[in-house]
């Protein structure tokens, strides 16, 4: 009995991430990328996920950064890139990646 418990947590531990995943976009706190940005939206108010999903709604965005507000404007902004730049820790951004980008590893 223990054996199987012990594997069906394993499983559902294995499985967490890929339902993260297929939930929504990849996202990293604390981090930039630089590079690549082919357009730069104001999303309506602060929140890093307005940039996940304009990203998400447009096939040619690869990844994206969302500048927090005071930063570089007075207002957020998303850049959405059209590659996966390299990512840098900075407090200033959240960035992130679409599904298919992580996963394809590009």
């Amino acid at each position: 009995m223990q054996a199987r418990t012990m594997i069906f947590g394993l499983a559902l531990g294995l499985l967490g991430p890929v339902a993260a995943f297929a939930a929504g976009p990849f996202q990293e706190a604390n981090a930039e990328r630089w590079g690549a940005t082919y357009a730069t939206v104001t999303p309506v108010r602060a929140d890093a996920g307005l940039c996940a999903k304009a990203c998400a709604a447009d096939e040619k965005c690869k990844a994206w950064t969302y500048v927090k507000p005071g930063v570089r404007s007075k207002a957020p902004y998303c850049d959405l890139k059209s590659a996966v730049p390299m990512v840098t820790a900075s407090p200033c951004c959240v960035s992130g990646l679409t599904v298919g980008s992580y996963i394809a590893g590009k």
